[in-house]
Order: C-alpha cells, then structure tokens, then sequence
C-alpha cells in the first residue's frame, strides 16, 4: 500500500507555531549560555538531526552535480544571511526594543510573495491590491517608528539599536528570497535533502560559541539540556516542513499563514521575556496583517511543476 503523504501546506503551517516562540526562547536562553552559544548548538544539532532523518528515512543523497549550479549557493548564502542577520540584531537589540525588531524581521512573509512574482512562481491578478497591500506594510513600521507614545529618540537612541533594525530588515529579504528560490528551483538544487548542510554551515561557524569557557553551559542541568535538545528538534522538523511547503504546497496560503507569527511573537515575549507590548506595536502588527492579507487577494499561485521533489512524510 503506497504511503499517504501529508498535505504540504499544512505541513508546511507546523513552521509557524514553531517559529512564533523562537525569538523570544531564544533571547531568553541568551541570559543563561549566551545566544550565540545557543545558536551554535542549536545548528550543529539540527544539522544532526538532518543527516540522522536521511539515515532512517533511506532517501538517496542529491546528485552531486547541483554543486556546480549557482542557484543552490544563492539559496545557500540566502539562508546563512538571514539566520546570521537575525541573530545579530537579537544580541545587538535592547530588550525594550525587541518588539520593532520583530516586527521588522516578519516582513518576510509579505517578501516571499513579492519575490514569488518576480521568479514566475506567483501571479499577479490585481495590482492595485498588491501596491495597497505593500504600502500598509510599509506603514507599519512607520506607525511602529511614528505612532502615538512613540519615542523616536529613544528607539534610534543608540548606533547598536540601529545596525539590530537594519540587519533584521536585511534577515527578512534573505528569508523571502529564499523561500522563493525554493520554490522556483527546490527541485534542481536538491531540496529539503541539502538542509542539514545550510545548517551545519552555520553551527561550524559557530563552534568556538560551544567550547569550555566560553559559555556558561555548566548552569544547564540535565533536565534543560534534554529540553534545549527537544526543541532543538522541533526547530529542524520546522525547517523541513517549510521548504516541504514552500516546494510542494500553496505559497499565497502558506505566507498567509505566516503573517500569525508576529502575534505569536509578540505574546510569547510578552510572556517570557516580561516585555510590555504597546498598544501602538498591536496596532502596527493589525496594519502589517491587513496589508499582507491584500497582497494576497491580489495574488494567486502558478501550477505546481511535476518536477518538484515532495519528499515523504
């Protein structure tokens, strides 16, 4: 009997409860260990968990030939730049100021559709909603950076706060390009089967995070480093199920989907990390969803080409 897959774009959805607490989990583990040390065995873990899934799962390694297409570096470096633009402006931000950094970096959604565009892998149907849609979002950071009770000097106050905003914007175009690469070329760049390698890239990177000394992993017990590692596996299967949605589902609903991760953000820091979130911050993120939603009314997806790998679930 053949073996049921699972439908992509809800497989896909499974990223977006994961990835709505990652922000404020990860900037509340930057407390005890540091971020980057929780980053870098947060990768090396994932890259693991990667090349262990492709063991079990007995799926054949890519050809080896998509190493010299550049498409597969573009996603590559897309995916690098976007996970290492995020942690930054997290290490760099001031805790007050972590609201507008997420705000920022979840444009992304709205960025993978019009991305999508410009790859063939999404048609425009009404342009007049995308340029409305485009432009709310677009007011939403500035009803973020402008809007009643804002202090704008306070937010701009210090150079570092700046270079946070500026790499989390940077992160947001990085991850909606690669989204849409997956889409347009999952298929000839090897898929979700070249993950663990994008992931181990970034945990090599960050092995000096990992050594004796320099982090502060002896405040662990057992019992949390059994946690860190559940949801560092949590965080791989969400990173599956997106490039398995992003290949194989409906990108206009799956973005859509997406635009619930700033909220999800939003109250888990809240939560967590006992940030108060303004008023202003619920508003803007009402403005971003609203203009993310027309882009999407104005948009519809192209047909799926047979050539896109689904891998099984």
């Amino acid at each position: 009997m053949a073996r049921r897959k699972l439908n992509p774009t809800l497989t896909g959805g499974f990223s977006v409860l994961v990835w709505g607490c990652a922000l404020p989990i990860a900037k509340s583990v930057e407390d005890t260990v540091g971020l980057v040390a929780f980053l870098g065995f947060a990768f090396t873990a994932m890259a693991v968990f990667g090349v262990t899934w492709h063991i079990v799962t007995r799926e054949p390694l890519p050809d080896r030939g998509i190493f010299r297409d550049w498409r597969l570096y573009a996603r590559w470096a897309c995916f690098v730049l976007h996970e290492g633009s995020l942690a930054a402006s997290l290490v760099l931000v001031q805790r007050r100021h972590m609201p507008f950094v997420i705000l920022l970096n979840y444009v992304w959604p709205t960025t993978i559709i019009l991305f999508s565009v410009l790859l063939s892998a999404v048609q425009v149907t009404r342009w007049w909603r995308v340029i409305v849609g485009t432009l709310l979002v677009l007011s939403s950071i500035v009803l973020e950076v402008l809007g009643p009770g804002t202090a704008t000097s306070d937010l701009f106050a210090t150079k570092a706060d700046c270079f946070a905003y500026a790499l989390a914007f940077a992160g947001a175009l990085a991850w909606g390009l690669y989204s849409a690469l997956s889409r347009r070329f999952g298929a000839q760049t090897g898929g979700t089967k070249v993950l663990p390698l994008f992931q181990a890239t970034l945990g090599a990177a960050l092995v000096p995070s990992l050594l004796p000394g320099s982090s502060s992993w002896s405040h662990f017990t057992l019992k949390a480093a059994a946690l860190l590692l559940g949801y560092c596996f949590l965080l791989f299967v969400a990173y599956l199920t997106w490039d398995r949605g992003m290949s194989a589902g409906n990108v206009v609903l799956l973005s859509l989907l997406a635009d619930l991760i700033p909220w999800l953000s939003l109250i888990t820091a809240s939560v967590m990390l006992h940030v108060s979130i303004p008023a202003k911050a619920v508003v803007a993120a009402v403005v971003l969803v609203a203009g993310a939603m027309a882009i999407r009314m104005g948009t519809t997806q192209r047909p799926t080409p047979a050539a896109f790998e689904e891998p099984a679930f």
